[in-house]
């Protein structure tokens, strides 16, 4: 029996929808490959009478513009010392002149209404003491308590930078060539400098640790972890970004919920907007509301253990916080996920099928960091980062407590990106066809531990134990022969003690190793059942098996290595 498949369907014009969507984004494509062919090879470019600055590499480099002659010059960093803290990495306060022109969202705004609003760090008090003493300037010229932000507004403020900590988790190389950076990237650290964070963001962290720039090509969430793309030449960033734009490359991530998720395979299609972006909170809503974005994502249960869900999730589309309102939606969020599964703001419906007082939660997330720690429904406890009763000495910034390391976490992890058109049999050299992945991390392996100690320990002579776990209990224990048929043995001795023909889906299958399914036509519709295959680590070579055991093929996907614990 195969598994059964559910479908929340909030429009039908999904697929033409996301048609248009690439359409529009390869039309984009084509005309900046025109300009491109136009542009002159020097590093300058000319443009309407003006000069883009460009690095070594050909990058456009950031530059504000000085008013007094006319040229831009480069946005210039100082220098910063780092220290590394109970797990944190602190970067040490610094002065900073920080410049930034009008944000759409600004626009005939107050000056002071835009520090208070988008910059929740800081009382307005302060703010409105900057602005008086003259620190604050639009366009050169010294700003006041009325000035509105216009379009197009330089704003200039010399401020006693206080960056939050990160967590001091190295970042890990997954690949490397001349034009791309694939990065294994830690949970709990921005991507680019942002709000906040400057030096403890993830690609000046890969500037000082390699010494040149590298550009996102696609962007991850603060807390999620997993595959990252960064450009280390115009050319890897073209190659990227326009596939991760016009959809040719197909996403896998994996998240731990709440609860016990459904077994059947559910596709979630329901269109998404931001209510708060100072908060970042965003919702499932109508396609007719304002900012609403077609959005579908597709979930498989991995594992259960009893209280959380290992599930694998696979967006079509990339809108902001989408697996995790998707995921809330369906009554199982991410179960440590401080917006979208704090009990205290959200009660104990936790936002199922979108229901909740969304002002009364704007309300509370505003209060997070402030006066209430960070919370979800797996931390509820956390004594973590909130203002403190200290002032800085040499700015009278209120200052905050340290981060709890488990705030900085978030269980939802990217564990692999591939072209849709990738082959195992034929990579294309030119880098236009590829698949990367990552290692799962330890929160999606917790549950596994015990399982595999069973089957490492088992001591019988010249034979092996395998284990066949639905909803965390054991169903099925067998010792078969190392060169055995060892999946289909395993499943029909399964088939042989009950009274079913076939194993429940969702159930996980626990091994020591993996050579080859002879009677593949026999146990296929059986194997669709297992959600994954759990084998200890360095056990087994995928990349060989793909190459020399084709017929395993139906199951490559769903296995899991578990290392060691390192004591």
């Amino acid at each position: 029996m195969q598994p059964t498949k559910r479908s929340l369907n909030d429009s039908g014009s999904f697929d033409e929808l996301l048609d248009a969507e690439v359409k529009q984004a390869k039309k984009i494509q084509a005309e900046k490959l025109k300009r491109r062919k136009l542009e002159d090879s020097d590093n300058t470019i000319k443009k309407k009478g003006a000069l883009k600055l460009r690095d070594e590499k050909g990058f456009k480099v950031r530059t504000i513009e000085s008013n007094k002659n006319g040229r831009k010059r480069k946005q210039e960093d100082p220098e910063y010392e780092v220290v590394i803290e109970n797990n944190l990495r602190i970067v040490k306060p610094y002065y900073f002149t920080y410049k930034t022109f009008c944000k759409q969202r600004w626009r005939e705004k107050k000056l002071i209404d835009i520090f208070v609003t988008e910059f929740r760090d800081r009382k307005e008090s302060y703010y409105r003491k900057c602005i008086e003493e003259g620190s604050v300037f639009i366009n050169d010229k010294i700003a006041n308590i009325d000035s509105i932000v216009h379009d197009g507004n330089l704003i200039t403020h010399k401020i006693h930078r206080h960056e939050p900590p990160v967590m001091a988790t190295p970042v890990k190389i997954v690949r490397e060539d001349e034009d791309i950076l694939v990065i294994d990237k830690p949970s709990g650290i921005p991507v680019h400098p942002t709000g906040r964070y400057r030096f403890n963001s993830v690609t000046k962290m890969l500037e000082r640790q390699l010494g040149y720039t590298v550009h996102p090509c696609n962007r991850l969430d603060k807390l999620t972890s997993g595959l990252m793309f960064l450009a280390k030449t115009p050319k890897g960033a073209d190659v990227i970004g326009d596939q991760l734009k016009a959809r040719e490359v197909s996403k896998e991530y994996i998240a731990r919920v709440v609860g016990e998720f459904p077994t059947d395979k559910i596709v979630v299609e329901k269109p998404l907007r931001t209510y708060d972006p100072r908060v970042a909170l965003n919702k499932v809503c109508g396609i007719e509301e304002d900012g609403a974005k077609h959005a579908k994502t597709v979930f498989n249960r991995i594992s259960f253990d009893g209280q959380t869900s290992i599930v694998r999730c696979k967006p079509l589309t990339g809108r902001q916080h989408q697996i995790r309102v998707h995921l809330q939606y369906l009554g199982h969020p991410i179960a440590n996920d401080p917006i979208y599964s704090n009990v205290s703001i959200w009660s104990s419906t936790l936002g199922k099928d979108g229901i909740a007082d969304f002002e009364e939660i704007s309300k509370g997330l505003h209060e997070i960091g402030k006066t209430k720690p960070v919370q979800s429904w797996f931390y509820r406890d956390i004594q973590g980062e909130i203002l403190s009763d200290e002032n800085c000495p040499e700015c009278d910034t209120e200052l905050c407590s340290k981060p709890d390391p488990a705030e900085l976490t978030l269980w939802l992890h990217a564990l692999k990106y591939e072209t849709k058109s990738h082959s195992d049999e034929n990579v294309d050299e030119s880098n236009t066809n590829w698949s990367y992945r990552t290692q799962y991390p330890e929160w999606a392996l917790e549950g596994h531990h015990k399982y595999i100690d069973l089957i490492k320990d088992f001591q019988g002579k010249d034979q092996l134990k395998t284990l066949l776990v639905y909803n965390n209990e054991i169903i099925s224990e067998s010792v078969i022969e190392p060169h055995s048929d060892l999946i289909s043995c395993t499943i029909q001795n399964y088939i042989n003690g009950s009274d079913c023909n076939t194993i429940p889906n969702g159930t996980v299958l626990y091994c020591n190793f993996i050579e080859s399914i002879n009677n593949l036509d026999e146990v296929a519709d059986k194997l669709a059942n297992i959600s994954a295959v759990v084998i200890p680590a360095k056990k087994i070579e995928q990349d060989e098996i793909k190459k020399d055991n084709e017929i395993l093929k139906p199951i490559i996907e769903k296995i899991i290595e578990v290392p060691e614990l390192v004591a």
